[in-house]
């Protein structure tokens, strides 16, 4: 009977010593991905980040929703979109002035001071309003782009005003994110989607680029680059890995016709576009002077994503698959060099 006591409690504590590495495992990656970005009060969707402390959250596929602390509704985020808010048209969005925002206040919505402009980078508004109960209410208006205006709002009453400083100064649009190492700088993605046919789609359109820093006062938006600019196609970023030093980024851009990795960073915004189709889908293979002794299916299912940099940040490690036309699933791993002469950029692992 000693003896199997004594068995429980060595399996109880090999058990406790897994969960304990298990938990500081999952702290370190924790703290490698986002430092304070991990605490909690974090609010995330595909859409948008921001620090509120709340039981939870309610948020739709394009981002709208609400925010609760036990059961009651504290706030939440309204979208505005051109030709179907009331009120949009009104907007001049070509000299981008927006003192016509206070007309975007929600019926019943008393505006209470004036319209007051954050300064972070963002198109970012701010003012108070008192609805018909007499309860103050919070408002942030993020202009994304060109017809389409995030209407952030809380319950003044539900939060401190230091609680309400830092909803304010924490919202930065996208969901998706990565740290710049040994930095407060940090990459966000983010894709809009749009109403087509009436019926709002989030993968349609372009995605976008914001890259931040965050300090003692809140975060400020540095840069902005659009994966629809140059020759890449429209489509959903993803995967965001910063080079070792800091110093790159790739991420990747799914579309209908292709897999691009794109470097926004680098000075003419790199891109290695892996075409979707047959005929086409080993071009960036062969102007490296790859040979390949089989031949692909008429629906190859290719996919293509990166792994890891080098250490000295000068090229990628990515991985690709395909089936060839015996139905063999064949795949491998390969070195982008980004800096390499032409016709010499991809290499073997």
């Amino acid at each position: 009977m000693m003896a199997k006591k004594r068995n429980i409690f060595i399996m109880l504590a090999c058990f406790a010593a897994i969960v304990g590495i298990a938990a500081a495992i999952a702290l370190h990656a924790g703290a490698e991905k986002g430092a304070s970005w991990e605490r909690d009060g974090l609010v995330s969707c595909p859409h948008y980040s921001l620090r509120l402390p709340l039981s939870r959250d309610y948020i739709q596929n394009d981002g709208s929703g609400y925010f609760f602390v036990d059961e009651r509704t504290v706030g939440g985020m309204n979208r505005l979109e051109k030709g179907l808010t009331p009120g949009m048209d009104e907007i001049n969005w070509v000299t981008a002035e927006y003192e016509d925002l206070a007309a975007l206040a929600p019926a019943g919505e008393t505006m209470d001071g004036d319209l007051r402009t954050m300064e972070r980078g963002l198109n970012a508004f701010g003012f108070d309003t008192t609805d018909g109960r007499g309860t103050a209410i919070d408002h942030v208006f993020v202009v994304v782009g060109n017809g389409l205006i995030f209407d952030f709002w809380v319950y003044r009453d539900a939060f401190t005003e230091e609680e309400i400083k830092t909803f304010e100064s924490s919202i930065v649009l996208g969901g998706e994110w990565s740290r710049q190492p040994s930095s407060n700088r940090f990459i966000t993605l983010y894709q809009p989607g749009g109403n087509r046919e009436g019926t709002y789609q989030p993968n349609i359109g372009s995605s976008w680029c914001y890259l931040w820093e965050e300090n003692e006062d809140g975060i400020t938006l540095l840069e902005v680059v659009s994966t629809g600019f140059g020759g890449l196609s429209a489509g959903t970023a993803r995967d965001p890995i910063w080079s070792p030093d800091g110093q790159r980024l790739v991420i990747t851009v799914e579309s209908l016709d292709m897999t691009t990795f794109y470097f926004p960073l680098e000075r003419f915004q790199v891109e290695v576009p892996f075409p979707n189709n047959r005929k086409d889908l080993r071009i960036p293979f062969y102007m490296s002077h790859w040979e390949f002794d089989y031949t692909l299916a008429d629906v190859p299912r290719a996919v293509f994503f990166p792994l890891k940099w080098s250490d000295d940040s000068e090229q990628i490690l990515f991985h690709y698959a395909w089936t060839d036309s015996e139905g063999l699933r064949r795949s491998g791993n390969a070195w982008f060099v980004l800096d390499a002469e032409k016709n010499h950029q991809i290499q073997p692992a």
